[in-house]
């Protein structure tokens, strides 16, 4: 037995190496997924979804648009009004809805240059900045419309065009 083999069989590293090959060689034949318990998961994060509060969650930006939306209506004073639309359109901008952000950002820019031109003007390179998020967005889907074929393709036409 040369030094090299000898070293490879003696080396603890090595062994371990070739036990754990071992095993992910078995794995495949003996693995069963736990249906019961993965069951049991759903059931629970589903719970978990139906009782948070989604203003103290912040990955529930598509329910808070909405309260914040049904609030609006409801509101007595225009200030109080403006706010909760400005709130909205930053949490469409949040869960993803680019076009439903603009909407709203650009009827709140209409409603403060009519009512509070002071609050607009202090506002108005925070405004502009939103409403650049969503017409980026907007663009980055038609784009991605347009010029793909597949979410995973990564051919030559799944690159960006100007």
């Amino acid at each position: 037995m040369n030094f090299f083999s000898y070293h490879l069989t003696d080396c603890r590293a090595f062994q371990c190496i070739v036990i754990f090959a071992r095993c992910l060689w078995v794995l495949p034949l003996t693995y069963q997924p736990a249906v019961a318990s993965t069951e049991a998961m759903i059931q629970r994060m589903d719970r978990l979804a139906r009782r948070s509060n989604p203003v103290r969650n912040i990955f529930l930006s598509g329910l808070r648009d909405r309260m914040f939306a049904e609030q609006a209506a409801q509101a007595t004073t225009q200030d109080k009004r403006m706010e909760l639309m400005l709130q909205e359109a930053v949490e469409w901008l949040q869960a993803g809805a680019s076009e439903k952000a603009l909407e709203g950002f650009n009827a709140w820019e209409a409603m403060v240059r009519q009512v509070a031109p002071d609050l607009y003007e202090k506002n108005h390179y925070l405004l502009k900045f939103y409403q650049s998020i969503c017409w980026i967005r907007v663009g980055e889907q038609e784009n991605c419309l347009a010029n793909h074929r597949g979410m995973l393709e990564l051919t030559g036409g799944s690159t960006y065009k100007v």
